[in-house]
């Protein structure tokens, strides 16, 4: 079965057609669709900073202030299948969302896991169980992660996508300096990102064109 799983809070995944998406405030930053935890990491300034990751992985100069690192094998194909199998075991479910005046129930299959207990995490009107501990197997994927980047997880959301179909739409996180650990395991799928800039910005530079040849070559990932 197709599926998809990131050991991650949160990213972008095309192309919206069956959830609506929020609309985006003129006179705040915040949006009731974006993911919301009430426990900051355990440092208050993170980056990915090990020369031996960023110098190889990091994707050019992706401009607008945002780095990117995309590592195609991040683990070898049996290791990976062992995650994949193992994380289908785990329980999910489908949240009730809530959007200008409508119930409907998210398209994908989640499962949301701390490493603080009494941890919260709500968006689109919806507030989502955290579990606590993580599991064993979500234990090892996050010391491997932690290893491999120098930077501290203390929150992990699944989302289990079952077919092209199932997706996440387009939203943004809205905690400053938040590092994203995005690993997607089973069938491929795009990975969709846009800028994201204040109502008043400056003037912003943009990806050079080698970065988007970079981009383009890779096939999977997308800047729009």
């Amino acid at each position: 079965m197709p599926s998809r799983k990131r050991a991650s809070s949160s990213s972008l995944s095309p192309p919206p057609t069956s959830e609506p998406e929020p609309k985006k405030s003129r006179t705040s930053s915040r949006s009731k669709s974006k993911p919301q935890t009430r426990h900051e990491p355990t440092d208050e300034f993170q980056q990915v900073t090990l020369p031996s990751f960023v110098d190889r992985w990091k994707v050019g100069d992706m401009g607008y202030g945002g780095d990117v690192y995309y590592q195609p094998d991040f683990i070898e194909a049996e290791e990976a299948q062992g995650w994949y199998d193992e994380l289908l075991n785990l329980d999910t479910y489908q949240p009730t969302l809530k959007l200008y005046g409508r119930t409907f129930p998210q398209s994908r299959q989640i499962a949301a896991y701390s490493t603080v207990p009494d941890a919260t995490l709500s968006y689109s009107g919806s507030e989502i169980t955290m579990h606590y501990p993580f599991p064993p197997i979500l234990e090892t994927i996050r010391k491997q992660l932690e290893e491999e980047l120098g930077v501290r997880f203390n929150h992990c959301m699944l989302n289990r996508y079952d077919d092209g179909s199932v997706y996440i739409g387009k939203h943004s996180d809205n905690l400053n300096n938040l590092v994203i650990a995005s690993i997607s395991l089973g069938a491929e799928r795009r990975f969709i990102m846009s800028p994201r800039l204040p109502s008043k910005a400056g003037k912003q530079t943009m990806p050079t064109k080698e970065v988007e040849e970079e981009l383009e070559a890779r096939k999977n990932i997308s800047w729009m």
